[in-house]
């Protein structure tokens, strides 16, 4: 879903675990300086973070695919995250 929240974030999805909402936050690509992209993702549970990491590619695209990739990584290793009710999180692996 494509959604405009404050603080550059434009993507977020909800997971559950334990019946609880996770919130993924996704930033909108930023361009450093030296020219490579970095995208930070963000899980949330009830506005508290429970991780957030800055994933740097080429250019915005990578860096979002990353991220998401890395995200997927991180709520699989925690294991329990539903998506629609399926263990499917529907995120990209790489």
């Amino acid at each position: 879903m494509l959604e405009t929240k404050g603080h550059n974030e434009v993507l977020t999805r909800t997971f559950e675990k334990n019946d609880e909402p996770y919130d993924l936050l996704i930033s909108d690509p930023q361009q450093a300086d030296s020219g490579e992209f970095w995208t930070k993702v963000t899980l949330e549970c009830d506005s508290d973070i429970v991780w957030s990491h800055q994933i740097g590619g080429i250019d915005g695209i990578q860096s979002t695919l990353l991220a998401l990739g890395i995200a997927r990584r991180l709520l699989e290793s925690d294991g329990g995250f539903t998506f629609l009710d399926s263990p499917d999180l529907m995120l990209p692996g790489f």
